[in-house]
Formats: structure tokens, C-alpha cells, sequence
């Protein structure tokens, strides 16, 4: 009879482990939303805007809306980058019977101005969409300015959150005025739960009263800014900005829902937003380099080990574009295929008006 070392038992016991794990838990479902719209009777081409997609779930949403015959407008920073893109997945999909059309429009969301010029662009064009997909995404090594006019915005805030918002606004008229109905999708995170109510308390001190604690999300993103303090959740400031744009991305999509769908009964406009999963790409190299060394190493690990990739991540956002089992359904946030709760502060009525407002004040100039 063969006795195996009971290390290698051990051994062979955490490898199988982590395989089940990896295939039913990291990875998570599949859509078949991409296959759905195949079905389209009226057998025209969709109309889609992605920001963000040179790479990343971006790109690979991007190439699959392409591969299955849409008519994609990718809006993206690096122009040489992206056109570079756009003919390798025009490259790859050479055998396939069935293309679309890959269009570029040069998106700086650092500058409002940028935003309400693709908008236009995409608007002369005449084509009415079907789904706007708010991909992109930053988290940078340290904090910073934009350098617009005064108040300065913190910058992840602009990109991840301000822009994005903006050019909703913009292309609202053109989704509503789809007679089949259009859909929005915010990329948010479950990022968001690096911050809770705690960190948004201020202390007010007013002439001959005693001092006050409010809420506040406005002085968490303008300058001159209140700094956050660690946490368990997230030790570096840095991440917890970043958690505070992906909070802000749920706000978003309640506000759009709220103002604009709810008590229109004549709205066929969708928003949801949703967790993409811990994904392999560039942006996690970028996540990694904002930490120290030591950390950094630690974190490569985890990422071979235990992250997504691209095509895993990109089923959420595929499947609230595309799927029928979606349909009508707007306000919420997703994670692996299935409306999930947010975190409290995503639920937070004082931080959610914070919000509401520092978005009207910055893109009122903007809008038509």
C-alpha cells in the first residue's frame, strides 16, 4: 500500500482549493448578452460610446461590441494609442463574418471643455445611441489639481466622476430620443467601501456656540482640501480618494435614475453602475505602484494569484449593455451579474446632496 507524505497530501488539498476557488468564486458568471443582441430584429447597427477603453475591460468591451457588429466610438486620451488599438482589433477579428465600425474621439476628462467637444462631435454625427459606457477610470500615486479655474477639483474626482458626469448630462437628449430605448453603464468599484460616513465628519466652530459635526463630501474634493485619515480599510490617503470617486459613481447613477427616469413615464433610459472584480491590467499596475515597495510585491502576488482578467471583469459591464434579463432595470449597482447592496455611505442622504450639488455647480457652465 503507498503512503504519500502528508505534506504533499497538504499540498495537493490547497492546490485544489484554490482552483475551485478561482473557478467559481474569482472568476464568477459568464453573460450571454452579446448573443441576445444578436437577435436584434431590426438588424441595425448599435450605437456605442465607451471612455476609456485603450485598454483594460474597455478595450475588451470594446472589441466584442465590434466583433458582434457595432458601431463603436471609443473615447479615449492618447489618440496614437488608440487608433493603434482600434487596427489590432480590427486585425483580430478579421475571420469573423460579422464587424462593425471602430470610430475615435480625443476625450481629455481632465478639461470640461474636452468632455462638451466630443459630445458635440458625437452629436453632429447624427447617430442616436444605445449605450453609454463610462469606463474610464484613474487612481494616481498621489494627490493632485486639476488646473482649471478656481475651485480647484482633486483630479481623480474630475476624471473618474466630474467628466463623466458631464457628458451624461450632455448626451441625455440624444439617449432619451432612441425610440428602442438606450442604456447607461457606470464602471464603479467595490472601492467604494474604502471610505464610510466617518470619514466625510467635519467640525464646524461657529462665533459663541459650541463646536458642530456635519457631513461633508464638497471639502473632500476642492481645494484648499480636508485630508482623510487611515483606516483598516485603506491605509494610504491616496486610496481612499479613490474610493471616495467610486462612492461618488453609485451617486451618479441614483442621480441620473432620480432626476431623469424616475418620474418620467415616458423615459426609456436605463442607468445602473457596477463592480467589475479585481482585474489583471494596467490600472492594477498602477493601483500597486501607488503603494510602498514592500507592499507593492505583496500585491503583485495576490494579483497573479487571485484577480480577474479582462474578459472576466468585462461581464458585468457587457451584460447591464446587452441583456435582456436587465431590461427596465435602472438605479442600481451590479456585481457579478446580480443587483448587489453598496455600502451605507452609498446610501447616505446628506453625502448623496454634497454630491448633487458640486456636480450642478461645476458643469452648469457646460451644458447647452
Amino acid at each position: 500500500m503507498l503512503f504519500l507524505p502528508v505534506g504533499f497530501i497538504l499540498f495537493l488539498v490547497v492546490i485544489v482549493i484554490y482552483f475551485l476557488i478561482r473557478i467559481y468564486i474569482i472568476q464568477g458568471p459568464t453573460t450571454n448578452a452579446l448573443s441576445e443582441s444578436l437577435r436584434n430584429p431590426s438588424h441595425r447597427l448599435y450605437n456605442i460610446l465607451i471612455t476609456g477603453c485603450s485598454d483594460g475591460i474597455g478595450r475588451f468591451c470594446a472589441e466584442e461590441f465590434y466583433r458582434h457588429g457595432m458601431r463603436v466610438f471609443m473615447a479615449c486620451r492618447n489618440e496614437e494609442k488608440t487608433r493603434r488599438v482600434m487596427q489590432e482589433i480590427v486585425n483580430h477579428c478579421e475571420n469573423f463574418d460579422l464587424k462593425g465600425e471602430l470610430h475615435f474621439l480625443k476625450l481629455n476628462l481632465d478639461e470640461m471643455e474636452s468632455v462638451k467637444q466630443i459630445a458635440d462631435e458625437f452629436l453632429k454625427s447624427g447617430y442616436v445611441l444605445d449605450v453609454l459606457i463610462n469606463n474610464a477610470g484613474s487612481l494616481l500615486s498621489e494627490i493632485s489639481f486639476t488646473s482649471r479655474k478656481q475651485p480647484h477639483v482633486e483630479t481623480m474626482f474630475q476624471r473618474n466622476v466630474l467628466g463623466h458626469h458631464l457628458l451624461t448630462e450632455l448626451l441625455w437628449n440624444n439617449l432619451e430620443s432612441n425610440v428602442n430605448g438606450a442604456r447607461v453603464v457606470n464602471v464603479a468599484s467595490n472601492a467604494h467601501q474604502f471610505v464610510s460616513e466617518r470619514d466625510f465628519i467635519v467640525v464646524s466652530q461657529r462665533s459663541n456656540s459650541s463646536p458642530k459635526q456635519q457631513l461633508s463630501l464638497s471639502q473632500y474634493v476642492k481645494e484648499p482640501r480636508t485630508r482623510f485619515l487611515p483606516n483598516i480599510l485603506s491605509t494610504f490617503e491616496v486610496n481612499k480618494q479613490y474610493g471616495l470617486t467610486k462612492l461618488c459613481n453609485i451617486y451618479q447613477t441614483h442621480y441620473f435614475h432620480e432626476e431623469k427616469i424616475k418620474n418620467n413615464p415616458k423615459s426609456k433610459v436605463t442607468i445602473n453602475c457596477c463592480h467589475p472584480g479585481a482585474i489583471k491590467s494596467a490600472f492594477s499596475t498602477q493601483f500597486a505602484g501607488a503603494l510602498p515597495f514592500i507592499l507593492s510585491k505583496v500585491f503583485s502576488l495576490i494579483e497573479y494569484l487571485f484577480f480577474k482578467d479582462t474578459k472576466q471583469g468585462s461581464q458585468n459591464t457587457i451584460h447591464l449593455a446587452f441583456s435582456k434579463q436587465v431590461a427596465g432595470i435602472s438605479g442600481q449597482y451590479f456585481d457579478d451579474l446580480k443587483i448587489a447592496r453598496p455600502s451605507s455611505a452609498a446610501l447616505n442622504n446628506t453625502l448623496y446632496a454634497d454630491y448633487v450639488k458640486i456636480c450642478n455647480e461645476m458643469c452648469q457652465p457646460f451644458l447647452y
